[in-house]
């Protein structure tokens, strides 16, 4: 997803069952009535399955342009898929500078190091100067 041009643009993967489809149809047609450009078309593809781990990341830093962007980089190369992504600002405590904060909920192919992900989570969050908390299930995270 990105802000292009004074306008939004994204691209999602949505998989839902086959008895949902409509419904979800009928959302889209919804949207835009509303005045929303969206064009969807089906995937029959069917990506085999793989074992996937969970991670949760918090992001807290100064606030700027490309944080978002960069973070979902460094998630794609390692096939994360993003279950859920909420950003918000908030003053900082002492200097009421404005803070980008994030919570990200991904899905990880288990064969993928937490480790790796990690070092190269840790390696842009320098670059973008914010703070990542990691947070797993798997041991290897904690």
């Amino acid at each position: 997803m990105s802000h292009l041009g004074g306008q939004f643009a994204g691209i999602l993967r949505i998989t839902v069952a086959a008895d949902q489809q409509e419904e979800l149809q009928n959302g889209f047609a919804q949207l835009r009535e509303a005045g929303l450009q969206i064009s969807a078309m089906p995937d029959d593809a069917q990506a085999p399955f793989e074992a996937l781990k969970a991670v949760k990341i918090q992001v807290t830093g100064q606030d700027h342009p490309g944080i978002v962007r960069d973070l979902t980089h460094v998630l794609a190369q390692h096939e994360g898929n993003i279950e859920e992504l909420n950003t918000w600002t908030e003053n900082a405590p002492w200097s009421g500078d404005v803070l980008f904060c994030a919570s990200i909920e991904v899905q990880i192919p288990a064969e993928v190091p937490s480790t790796e992900l990690r070092t190269s989570l840790e390696s842009i969050a320098q670059d973008l100067m914010v703070d990542l908390r990691l947070e797993a299930p798997q041991p290897e995270l904690a």
